[in-house]
């Protein structure tokens, strides 16, 4: 009880890549008739997330999915997606730009 564990880190931590910078998450099996059910989903989401595109394969009978979260790829990627939407976006303050970060995430932008 009261344990923090890597997999916390991941999930709900705000600084992962101070903790565990090389870290990856793999989901290795969707079984059963829904086997690509959420894949187009993940996708999606992933892209929304400014993360990278999940690897997929089908070996066999099951779905392999490779997911990664690598911190300063995602921030880099948003810097830029949020720099398309306001030109002025790099001149910002770092706090303007966490506000703006913040706005954008949350559909305010």
């Amino acid at each position: 009880m009261g344990k923090i564990t890597k997999a916390g880190i991941l999930l709900f931590g705000k600084n992962q890549a101070v903790f565990l910078p090389q870290a990856r998450l793999r989901v290795f099996k969707f079984s059963g008739s829904e086997m690509n059910e959420g894949v187009k989903r993940i996708f999606s989401e992933m892209a929304k997330s400014y993360l990278h595109e999940p690897k997929y394969m089908e070996p066999g009978n099951k779905v392999v999915l490779t997911l990664e979260n690598n911190i300063l790829t995602r921030r880099s990627r948003q810097d830029t997606q949020l720099g398309t939407i306001l030109p002025n976006y790099d001149k910002l303050t770092p706090i303007a730009q966490e506000l703006v970060q913040y706005m954008y995430n949350t559909g305010k932008l």
